[in-house]
């Protein structure tokens, strides 16, 4: 009676795992299958790109050349990058950023949200200070 049980008991749990294993590889591939979906279907592809409109205030410098087209999953921070690159300046300089001269957003921001919330003409402007403006 003791090895029906036994039997019984290890068969159970066998196809128990069996079907729990089946279940989480089900699960899995809808998860894999959702998030393909959410990626596809995402406003901001890979490839997207932002149209970067500067505009110098105060004593900055004026760029020769104003727009800019930068991948749309870049941070906000990138843009300070940019710009240091740009207008050659030094790291211990202070540089201000600000969005349609308004604020000055979050360095972990993306661009293509900034874009969506703030942008006009499809385009988002980004002033730029070498001291600190709009109070």
């Amino acid at each position: 009676d003791a090895f029906h049980f036994f039997f019984f008991f290890f068969f159970f749990f066998c196809w128990r795992a069996g079907f729990l294993c089946r279940c989480a590889m089900a699960a899995e591939k809808q998860w894999v299958s959702f998030f393909r979906l959410l990626e596809r279907d995402s406003p901001c592809r890979s490839d997207e790109k932002v149209k970067i409109h500067f505009k110098a205030v105060g004593n900055a410098p004026i760029m020769k050349q104003a727009k800019f087209l930068i991948n749309a999953r870049e941070p906000f921070r990138a843009l300070e990058v940019f710009l240091r690159n740009e207008l050659k300046v030094a790291k211990h300089e202070r540089l201000f950023l600000y969005c349609d001269a308004a604020f000055s957003p979050s360095p972990e921001e993306p661009l293509q949200d900034l874009l969506s919330c703030f942008g006009s003409r499809g385009e988002l402007v980004v002033n730029y200070s070498l001291t600190g403006a709009y109070g």
